[in-house]
């Protein structure tokens, strides 16, 4: 369903997903929401009138992440299939796949510049990814078990993972280098993401709080 964010008011019901609809995105001027689940289809959508124009097909598993660019037209996808797939959002168009991660790929970030993918996977890893090579840049490795969300910092300086070990964990965003381990939920981090000021950060996880760090402090 797509709500009013002023009046909480309804605006309408997006149909066309068959099956749970896993994660949702929308693009940086607001026009178009792009998502994606279970029946491993993106889908996009025009937000004023709310019709299906482009439909995104190549995953082979269900689709639990995605990202749109802010500069590009750019939409990644995270999935089963252990692949990150990059979509050019108005034409549907593919334009590459990120293949390494050997379990599946829960999430999927670009940086602010549009120049680098960082992708988080079960496999316990996230890896960082040049745009619009696809080599890869770093392995970003630490995490003790799985890996649920990543996200830029706002100057695309650094890269914020959570994980099931119970860790927000920090990297430099150029070489993957850690930077901080964040301690504190009781169990399993399921998201994080930068404060606009690049230097907070807020997590999210299963022992049912939010947590806001300083991450000039830790």
């Amino acid at each position: 369903n797509l709500w009013d964010g002023r009046s909480g008011e309804p605006r309408g019901t997006l149909h066309g997903h068959v099956g749970i609809v896993d994660a949702l995105s929308f693009t940086s001027d607001g026009k178009y929401l792009v998502t994606a689940g279970h029946d491993r289809i993106v889908r996009l959508w025009d937000v004023a009138s709310r019709l299906e124009i482009a439909v995104l097909r190549g995953h082979s598993g269900p689709i639990y992440g995605v990202a749109v660019a802010l500069k590009g037209g750019k939409v990644a996808t995270a999935s089963h299939d252990r692949t990150s797939r990059i979509w050019d959002v108005r034409s549907g168009q593919p334009l590459l796949v990120l293949w390494g991660h050997s379990r599946y790929i829960a999430a999927s970030a670009f940086s602010p510049d549009g120049t680098r993918i960082a992708t988080a996977s079960h496999d316990h890893t996230a890896k960082l990814w040049k745009w619009p090579s696809g080599e890869p840049v770093a392995t970003l490795i630490g995490h003790e078990h799985v890996i649920h969300g990543v996200a830029f910092s706002s100057d695309g300086m650094r890269i914020a993972t959570a994980s099931s070990d119970g860790t927000v964990r920090v990297w430099d965003g150029q070489s993957g280098r850690r930077l901080a381990l964040l301690k504190g939920h009781k169990g399993i981090v399921q998201t994080v993401v930068f404060a606009p000021d690049g230097h907070r950060l807020l997590s999210g996880g299963s022992d049912e709080t939010l947590r806001l760090w300083d991450t000039e402090r830790e």
